[in-house]
This record gives C-alpha cells, structure tokens and sequence, in this order.
C-alpha cells in the first residue's frame, strides 16, 4: 500500500469518526489531517494510564448565556480565598457530605497545584461541585482524577420533594456543571457509587462503564460478618492469629516498604510514588481518618500492611503490602478482618476496594461483601481526544486478548 492510500484511508477516517463522534471542527483539511496522524503516531503504542500524567493547572470562567452565568460559581482552587469559602459551604460531615476523595485537602495533597472544581451555587450555597484534575500529555489536555483515588466525579447536595422533582433538579445541577468545564480533550473519571444515574452526562456525549467493587454495609455485626467470609478465608484467618500479631503503626516508613514489595513481587512499576503515600498519610493522620494495621511475626519480622481510611459513610482499604517470602501466612486476610473490625467503630460501611482484575476480584469477593456496581466516564470532545480513546480502548483490549 502506497504511502498517499495510506494518508487517504487516514483522512477519511478521521472525516468519518468526526461526523459519527461530533467533534470539533478542525479550521482546514491539513489540520484535519495533522490531528489525526499525531493521534495515531503517539497513542496507538502508549501505555492506558501514560497519557494521564501531571501538568500545571489552569481554568477558566463560565462561557454559557447571561442566565447560565449567574447560576454557576467557578471557583480555582488555586486561590486560598475560593478553597475557603468552598469548603464553608460544603459544610462538616453531615447527610450528603461529599466524600473523603473529593475535599479540597484530599485533593490538596495528591494533585497539589493540579487540581480545580465547577460548581453550582445558588442563593449563596454550593449545591453542585465537580472536581477534576487538569493534566497535559502529548499535546493532550486530560480533565482526570489523582492517583490513589477510586472515585471522584460529581457531588450533589440532596433535595426534597417528589422523586421526579428531584432528578430534574439534579439534572440542571449536572447540565450546568458540564457546561462550565474548562476547555479539554478527554475526560475520564470513575463516579463514586453514590451517582445513580448519569444521564446528563450521556446526553453530552459520555461514555459510560461499568466497574464494580465489595462493600460490607452493615458493620455492628461481627459475628455475621464472620459467617459470611467463605471457609477458606476463615481458614486463612485462623492461620494467621498462630503466626502473626496484628497492630497499629504510626511509621509510614515500614508501610512503604512492604507496599513497594507487592510491586516488585510482580516485576512492574509502582503505580505511585513513596513522596505521594507521605502526602497523603500526612493529611490523613493530621485529620484522624487513617490507620495503618501491621501483621508481623514473634521474631519482629513484618509480614504484611494494610492502610485504611474512612468518612462518615464507609471505611476503604485503600492500600496494602506484604513481604513475598511471607505471604503463606495468611496475613493479608487477618489483617483485612481486624481492618473490618475497627472500620466499625468509626463508620458504617467497609468498601474492599474491588478490581476489574479476575484474580484481586475472587480474593475480596471471598470475605462475603456485595458486588456494588459504578460507573467510568470518559468522553473525547475534541477529533484528536476522540482518537486517543479510540487508540487506547484498541491497546486495552489488544491485552485483555494478550493475558
């Protein structure tokens, strides 16, 4: 095939996904063209998570109409004023409170400088907000969530009145935040399972995935959560109490360590840095929704690690490690129980953190949680954002087929 065949099939379909996808306009055919042969150069061949990479924040205002404008309050979380009045309003922990992964100082200390919100506010009041992280990769602008967050996505305050009133409130509280995104390529976010619907967002175009994870929602029983853990996990429990004593630690240092083990056990990078856990372990332990389990032997040798953390609404076993040599021990499951135990001391539901991964999947659905379903959401608004999902749904699916 002839190098101008090659270009030719390249426009047409670009010209094609462009007319299927919508998106925006390019000013001439060459830049159709440029668009389209960058998207495929530097994306078919990059790794799913590369393109999510940091960059300097930016935002901007509100370019909708006079009546949109005046509802929609656009607040950078770059200046101190705005962080302090949004977090005024957003109030203590309360019914509705967002969670934990979408407060200012949670953000704060995964995207520092990287991070920025759309919110609705009416009559002086936030009632929407929609967190993002801003990131540049390859000419890309990727409207994102930080690393060791499960879920971000949109917050709404709760309403009253019928249930059809309160959905078309909900609607126009999501239309508006939507709408005053700042200008980017691709969006992609996991919506905590909180969001129900998310319609608005596929009137606009989103694409929407189901992924899932365990929840335990009822924590006072102890007993019946017991009885609900399969017999091997039970097993693996009772082998463990033998060999290892279970406490609380303080020293982030020793939780690094045997976090770092569980990705060299496997031969592939961490998928974030120890500078980020210290972050992040500070911010937590400065507002007491953290703690970090040990198991480790009678000799003093650490088997295994488990971080937890917790709202007003659920714990989340966030992260683990362990030592190789020592995973026989049954460790990771005793640990998971005492986590368990004492998430119900501090609130009502424990979320395992669940993964798309067959093998972590059958490993946390053993401890008798319920399968919990939420939702992905990612859209390409512009042709070249369009074609890097493409090229990286192509690249995830060419390895699913690979494993």
């Amino acid at each position: 095939m002839s190098a101008g065949t090659i270009l030719l099939a390249l426009f047409s379909f670009a010209g094609a996904l462009h007319l299927l996808l919508g998106g925006v306009p390019a000013s001439t055919a060459a830049d159709e063209m440029r668009i389209t042969l960058v998207a495929f150069v530097q994306f078919y061949e990059t790794c799913a998570d590369s393109w999510l990479l940091g960059s300097v924040i930016s935002w901007r205002s509100n370019e909708g109409g006079d009546e949109e404008a005046s509802r929609i309050g656009l607040f950078s979380t770059l200046s101190a004023t705005a962080r302090s009045r949004s977090e005024t309003l957003l109030g203590a922990v309360a019914p509705g409170t967002p969670t934990l992964f979408q407060r200012s100082w949670w953000l704060d200390a995964l995207a520092p400088g990287h991070w920025d919100a759309v919110e609705v506010v009416e009559n002086g009041e936030i009632v929407g907000r929609l967190p993002f992280v801003r990131k540049r990769r390859l000419g890309l602008t990727i409207l994102s969530q930080p690393e060791l967050t499960p879920y971000l996505g949109p917050w709404i305050k709760p309403g009253t009145g019928e249930i059809d009133t309160q959905l078309e409130r909900e609607h126009e509280i999501l239309h508006s935040l939507i709408a005053a995104l700042p200008r980017y390529d691709v969006f992609t976010q996991s919506f905590h399972y909180s969001i129900t619907h998310c319609l608005p967002f596929h009137w606009h175009g989103f694409l929407e995935e189901s992924c899932y994870t365990y929840v335990i929602d009822d924590l006072s029983d102890h007993d019946k959560i017991w009885y609900g853990f399969r017999e091997t996990v039970r097993g693996h429990i009772r082998k463990a109490q033998k060999q290892v004593i279970v406490r609380p630690v303080e020293d982030i240092e020793a939780f690094i360590v045997l976090n770092r083990m569980t990705y060299e056990r496997q031969g592939i990078a961490a998928a974030y840095s120890a500078d980020t856990i210290r972050r992040l372990d500070a911010a937590c332990s400065a507002r007491g929704v953290r703690r970090i389990f040990l198991a480790e032997g009678a000799d003093g040798t650490p088997h295994a690690a488990l971080y937890l953390i917790w709202d007003s609404e659920s714990a989340y076993s966030l992260m683990s490690g362990s030592d190789p040599r020592l995973r026989s021990s049954g460790a990771i499951s005793l640990l998971r129980w005492e986590a368990l135990k004492y998430a119900s001391q501090v609130t009502r539901r424990f979320d395992f953190e669940g993964s798309m991964l067959q093998p972590i999947e059958r490993f946390v659905r053993a401890f008798g949680a319920r399968q919990v379903q939420f939702a992905h959401l990612k859209r390409g608004f512009t042709l070249k954002g369009q074609l890097a999902l493409i090229a990286h749904q192509m690249r995830e699916s060419r390895h699913h087929r690979v494993a």
